[in-house]
């Protein structure tokens, strides 16, 4: 298999998996939080939210840059984000 086909795949897993892993502990994040569970559901919401209307808009700003360069910027700024 190509090394940059599997880069990809490898993080484009990784970037749809955090939406997932919030779920499952979310019971963890309520109580720490002193919040409700349902409350603490809306983080899920959120996040899809904020994804579907960031997405489209981030593409038209950043249509006249290299797309490689985006991809590794994003991934750079995603990667730092979460350690």
């Amino acid at each position: 298999m190509n090394l940059k086909v599997f880069i990809l795949a490898l993080s484009t897993v990784a970037v749809g998996l955090v939406e997932l892993v919030v779920g499952g502990i979310l019971p963890t994040i309520a109580d720490d939080l002193h919040i409700s569970l349902s409350a603490a559901g809306q983080l899920i919401s959120v996040f899809a939210l904020v994804y579907a209307i960031a997405g489209p808009v981030l593409l038209v700003v950043t249509s006249k840059l290299e797309r490689k360069k985006v991809y590794l910027a994003s991934l750079f700024v995603f990667f730092s984000a979460i350690s």
